[in-house]
């Protein structure tokens, strides 16, 4: 069996996997600082922990998928983990104006991915 990769490069260390990691960092860092509760905590919490992303294929299609237990698509997620080459992605929900964090996720070889969005954080 043979293992077929999107991209012509040897390696996925790119720009599209350095900003995924600096997003990832910075999400856990908001995460440790909601968790710190003392005296010598932080007078002010951050109100944001999420950076909402879109995946762009190198075909230029949006990433998508099916948002299980119901008939909905997405194309937006959270970035949970960043594992060499392949991300777990959360998978977010439209409410209105709104994304919501599911507790569903996926995983995504970066080296399929040549381009992203990213929208206004939000708090998951």
């Amino acid at each position: 069996m043979t293992r077929e990769r999107c991209s012509s490069f040897p390696t996925c260390r790119n720009c599209i996997h350095d900003v995924v990691l600096k997003i990832d960092q910075l999400q856990k860092e908001a995460i440790l600082e909601d968790e710190c509760e003392g005296c010598e905590s932080p007078l002010t919490k951050k109100l944001f922990n999420t950076r909402p992303i879109t995946f762009y294929l190198c075909n230029g299609s949006a990433f998508t998928v099916e948002i299980p237990e119901t008939t909905e698509t997405t194309s937006v997620f959270r970035i949970e983990e960043l594992r060499g080459d392949c991300v777990t992605l959360r998978i977010l929900k439209q409410c209105g104006p709104k994304f919501i964090c599911t507790n569903h996720t996926v995983i995504l070889n970066l080296c399929c991915v040549c381009g992203l969005q990213c929208f206004d954080p939000i708090c998951c």
